[in-house]
């Protein structure tokens, strides 16, 4: 079902609604004669990332609709499937946005609706009109209303989470209200006694500060030496969060045209990165720089991955020095595969970074492994298996078919050639490139 989703086939896309509504066609297809919640929620999922592919903006917006359309009539729909669609809406680019937007913000006064869909809603909206005009009516319609519910205490605190990441993706820091936003999300890192909601305000800090850039005088003079003095004596947590919110904030930056941040605060963050302990915050601070592009940090981010043998700490390292371009680890990534006994978290970290690194050298070298050639384990056919994922080219189909279709092959390692052979055709690289940036 997920492979549907991911192919830019038609036929794909009538299939995944009839599974989804669980429809005739849809029973037929899967030889069932009801579809499970779970395998209706893949196809919600699915139907997300086929809308989620770029240039193809008028299928998109027609995908969009048809899911707002069954979110708005499946009322008594299970409350995890009326959460899964409305997550699958914020992935897709319906262009223009504002009417499904519209009929969601609908769905926001609709009290009998599950509170899995009413804390889902608010986000969902906000991504979907993230990039459009801060003056659009419809944008600044949804702010208020997320600050409102916000600022309101008697909203339960999972619900004022929600608006607060609706607020970072929508508030402009030199628009109306932009301001008084930023000073009362300082005051609820300051004050407020919910852990998440102190986190998650410098994170919409971030976003805010991203959108106008470092040079603006809000981000140069507030938000950014306030966000440096929490990861220098911060909490272990909050040091966490203040880091990746630096980096979120000079991703969304660049990618809107702003300059880069200057190389002192890449420095500071280095040396913190040099001497904190927690493996965490150590992931947090390494995927900061590899957000900023922070290349002087490549070197002590290699031979930190030398040197550790924390599994989150590993898969963290592998994708940050893949965001950064290092090429001189292609080596270690392809290790970690061939090993074929590390965790598989790790193996698809490594994959990961190998598919930033681009390139056809990667392509040459998981084959043999993906073949067999060189005596490797069932584990590191199927690890190069799921890398290949990353790399659609020709010689790659080739291989992982000759396998799929080998009666010797093993199940597992047929099972990860059959996913992969799925995935191939969709916006894989540029997916991956975005993702760290804008999840």
């Amino acid at each position: 079902i997920l492979s549907l989703g991911l192919s830019r086939s038609p036929q794909a896309l009538e299939l995944l609604f009839d599974i989804l509504k669980d429809g005739g066609a849809g029973r037929k297809a899967l030889s069932k004669n009801r579809i499970s919640n779970r395998l209706r929620i893949e196809a919600a999922f699915a139907l997300g990332a086929f809308g989620a592919q770029r240039g193809r903006e008028m299928l998109n917006g027609m995908i969009a609709d048809r899911m707002t359309e069954f979110l708005l009539f499946s009322v008594n729909a299970a409350p995890d499937l009326q959460r899964a669609a409305a997550l699958s809406l914020a992935m897709m680019r319906p262009n223009p946005p504002q009417a499904v937007a519209e009929k969601l913000m609908r769905l926001m006064d609709e009290k009998s609706r599950p509170l899995d869909l009413q804390l889902q809603l608010p986000v969902a909206i906000a991504k979907l009109l993230e990039k459009t005009p801060s003056e659009n009516s419809v944008k600044q319609e949804v702010l208020l209303r997320c600050w409102h519910l916000y600022q309101n205490k008697r909203t339960e605190a999972a619900m004022r989470l929600s608006a607060i990441q609706a607020i970072g993706l929508l508030a402009d820091a030199e628009g109306p209200h932009g301001a008084s936003m930023v000073d009362e999300l300082k005051k609820t890192y300051g004050n407020d006694r919910n852990r998440n909601l102190r986190n998650h305000s410098l994170m919409a800090w971030a976003y805010i500060g991203g959108r106008v850039g470092p040079e603006a005088p809000i981000v140069e003079k507030e938000v950014l030496p306030f966000l440096l003095k929490i990861v220098r004596k911060g909490n272990k947590e909050a040091q966490a969060w203040a880091a990746l919110s630096i980096g979120v904030m000079g991703a969304n930056a660049r990618e809107l045209g702003f300059s880069q941040f200057t190389a002192p605060v890449g420095m500071a963050l280095l040396d913190a990165f040099a001497n904190e302990k927690s493996p965490s915050n150590r992931a947090a601070l390494a995927l900061s720089l590899a957000l900023m592009e922070y290349r002087t940090a490549s070197e002590t981010l290699h031979t930190a991955l030398h040197d550790t043998h924390q599994v989150d700490l590993l898969s963290y390292l592998c994708t940050s020095l893949g965001m950064l371009g290092e090429t001189t680890c292609r080596g270690d990534f392809l290790d970690l595969i061939s090993k074929g006994n590390v965790q598989v978290q790790l193996v698809h970290a490594s994959s990961e970074a190998l598919a930033m690194l681009g390139g056809t050298g990667s392509v040459d070298q998981l084959i043999p492994i993906l073949l067999g050639e060189n005596g490797n384990s069932m584990q590191a056919q199927a690890a190069a298996a799921f890398a290949l994922r990353n790399f659609p080219e020709k010689k790659a189909e080739e291989a992982l078919t000759k396998v799929l279709l080998n009666p010797d092959s093993s199940v597992w390692v047929a099972r990860e050639c059959c996913a992969t052979l799925g995935v191939f055709g969709s916006d894989v690289q540029e997916m991956l490139r975005s993702r760290f940036a804008s999840d």
